[in-house]
């Protein structure tokens, strides 16, 4: 029953994709596809969503799939905002990780979008997302990244991300950046934001060591990197 209702919810954001102009639509379909939205998609909950603005049909509310593509299309394109500097295959790489994320469960929100009361919230769930993995990792190698906390004047709370400042968040994510754009033409990076494999940690931390070692090394290619605020 619940594979058939997964099925049946798939296909009904797959029509509403086909139907509908959605900037990332092949990105979307891809998730599907993959299965990488399956928990998502799974746990949707019943109800509508009231928008500000009226659709040809005169109604003035979302469904449960529409809101979420809605949503999951603002997080694509702003992830594109921030990794602006990778290639197709490196972003749905570590999108996918993003989306896999525990803290990816603020896409299901029924806050409209449209409304500029949530927009601020929206953003900073976002960012959530995407650190959430980081976060998760630097429990098991802070002390490879201690210096660059320090430098930064970072002290987090590891074991709760809401527990994490906005100015932090923000800082942990361009030194997520920052890494990422003087390595991903070199290194793997995705492993940045895959939660660490306690069996295999010490091959994560031997690789973060690489590529922080990497991102102090050229430091100078930061000056073109465009930041966000």
């Amino acid at each position: 029953m619940k594979k058939l209702l997964l099925k049946y919810r798939k296909s009904k954001i797959k029509k509403i994709l086909y139907n509908e102009k959605i900037e990332n639509a092949c990105i979307i379909y891809n998730l599907l596809n993959n299965n990488t939205l399956d928990y998502l998609i799974k746990s949707l909950l019943k109800g509508k969503v009231r928008t500000n603005k009226k659709f040809n049909n005169g109604n003035c509310y979302l469904n449960k799939e529409k809101q979420f593509i809605t949503l999951l299309n603002q997080f694509i394109t702003f992830a594109k905002w921030q990794f602006y500097f990778l290639d197709n295959v490196k972003f749905n790489s570590i999108l996918e990780k993003f989306i896999s994320s525990k803290y990816s469960n603020v896409l299901l929100l029924k806050h409209a979008w449209g409304s500029n009361e949530y927009i601020d919230e929206y953003n900073l769930n976002f960012k959530k997302i995407m650190i959430s993995n980081f976060v998760f990792n630097l429990k098991y190698c802070k002390n490879i990244f201690e210096d660059i906390l320090k430098e930064e004047k970072i002290d987090i709370d590891l074991t709760n991300l809401d527990n994490i400042k906005e100015k932090d968040i923000d800082k942990i994510l361009n030194i997520l950046r920052e890494i990422f754009y003087t390595s991903f033409f070199k290194f793997e990076i995705y492993e940045l934001v895959d939660p660490i494999d306690k069996d295999v940690e010490y091959i994560y931390k031997l690789h973060y060591t690489k590529l922080l070692n990497n991102y102090k090394n050229n430091y100078d290619m930061l000056e073109s990197l465009i930041k966000y605020e």
